[in-house]
């Protein structure tokens, strides 16, 4: 990506970060107000189709698949990692209380750990950046899946709108990092120079 898209991409996300801040309870109940069985069915289902692992398994599949690009699962890992990593550190620093238990909504998924940012969010995005440098044409379904997945996360209670936003940047960013290391310093690519026996 282009430096001028990534600097507008981090500046709109930060600005919609404070912005779902301020309006973050309205927002959570109006679209918990959207509910309807169809729909929880499919955003619950979509939630856990975002989890984690999920995601690794599918990303890492992708890139197994090409040859030439397997060169990137390690950074994907790596991104994964310090990604997962970070949310983690956060949530045990900060603690907010999630949007099912703070106000009177019925949660469809129930977790323990605190709202601060959505780990769903952070990991579907930091794959976004290695897409579009390796395979530019499923950048766009990844970037919806991943609006999707952040989506999922309020519909179903467990994130305010600024949990899922701070997810997609802090996730989007690192990933943004380790592409940029990788290609610069290519710290996890094969020495072809090497003496060969």
């Amino acid at each position: 990506m282009k430096s001028k898209k990534l600097i507008w991409a981090f500046v709109i996300g930060v600005l919609a970060y404070f912005i779902g801040l301020v309006f973050e309870k309205q927002i959570t109940m109006f679209v918990v107000g959207l509910r309807f069985p169809l729909l929880d069915y499919l955003l619950t289902w979509v939630t856990h189709a975002g989890s984690v692992f999920v995601v690794f398994i599918f990303m890492s599949t992708l890139f197994l698949w090409e040859e030439r690009k397997r060169e990137w699962i390690p950074t994907l890992w790596t991104t994964f990692a310090v990604t997962i990593g970070l949310v983690y550190l956060i949530k045990i620093l900060i603690v907010k209380g999630r949007p099912f238990e703070v106000l009177d909504i019925a949660v469809l998924t129930k977790t323990n750990m605190s709202s601060i940012i959505s780990g769903h969010a952070a990991i579907a995005f930091s794959a976004v950046p290695l897409l579009d440098r390796e395979f530019r044409r499923l950048k766009w379904f990844w970037v919806c899946f991943a609006f999707l997945v952040a989506f999922s996360r309020v519909y179903v209670g467990a994130h305010y709108i600024g949990d899922v936003i701070l997810g997609g940047v802090v996730g989007f960013s690192i990933g943004v990092l380790f592409v940029y290391i990788e290609s610069k310093y290519k710290i996890f690519k094969k020495n072809d120079n090497k003496i060969r026996a």
